[in-house]
């Protein structure tokens, strides 16, 4: 079996559904073409190299994905299925046949591993984050 790990699921989709928000705000109901999305990637990567309050709302769509926000989590989709459609023209042509397992497959995972860490004072609290220290 073979499984693709895909990053799915952190900044550069914060990014994408800032930039499309302020460029394509119906891209959930009109889903632009594969080609469009490389275009909105490069421009939301100037923008967030140089728009802090962009960068600041492309963590916050993050955040929102990961904590299950449904115009995040609609944008996330449909970014990722016409992802998949192009990846599959390839993996068809090379004649490949994978299970796709992004970062996002872990998110419900992480909660109940937390708590067990922390139950067993593995993990602790600081400074506002839940941190494993390494004994050096």
């Amino acid at each position: 079996m073979r499984v693709n790990h895909v990053g799915d699921w952190g900044t550069q989709f914060g990014m994408l559904i800032g930039e499309l928000d302020l460029n394509f705000p119906d891209f959930l109901t009109s889903p632009p073409e594969i080609a469009d999305l490389q275009t909105f990637y490069q421009n939301a990567k100037k923008r967030f190299d140089a728009d802090e309050e962009f960068k600041a709302t492309a963590h916050a769509n993050v955040v929102k994905l990961q904590s299950g926000d449904e115009h995040c989590v609609q944008g996330w989709q449909m970014l990722c299925k016409l992802s998949r459609v192009e990846f599959q023209k390839i993996y068809d042509r090379l004649d490949i046949r994978l299970e796709e397992v992004g970062e996002s497959f872990y998110n419900p995972l992480l909660r109940p591993m937390v708590d067990e860490l922390k139950a067993n004072g593995v993990a602790v609290e600081n400074d506002g984050a839940t941190c494993v220290f390494v004994p050096k």
